[in-house]
């Protein structure tokens, strides 16, 4: 039995380094969990490390790391809800196409009409 003791708490901006370092590794070691390839990862810019570390703070989800006792994060999870979406203007289609992790759940399509002048 595995005894690691980790603690959990909210993510904030300046964990993007090792946000970023876990999120390769993660891509690394299960290339297909996800919906980001190894090559997009590595092209993200500091910008938008750090946006992944403020969804921790996030008033529309939570994004939370489990962190071990020499302070590496060892694992990392989110959740969203879609109001803000639709308080960006998306509306749901009532499409779902199947989640490719798990065929047997479904991802839900939402769209944005764009004006163009």
């Amino acid at each position: 039995m595995n005894n690691l003791a980790v603690s959990i708490r909210r993510t904030v901006a300046a964990d993007w380094r090792e946000i970023r370092d876990l999120r390769l590794e993660m891509i690394r070691d299960s290339p297909s969990a996800y919906n980001e390839t190894l090559d997009g990862a590595l092209g993200n810019d500091e910008a938008e490390w750090r946006m992944r570390g403020e969804r921790g703070t996030a008033d529309h989800g939570i994004a939370v790391a489990a962190i071990d006792s020499a302070g590496r994060l060892v694992g990392a999870m989110a959740g969203f809800v879609s109001e803000p979406y639709e308080r960006r203007g998306f509306t749901a289609t009532g499409e779902a196409v199947p989640y490719n992790l798990d065929p047997g759940r479904n991802e839900l399509e939402m769209v944005k009409v764009l004006e163009h002048e």
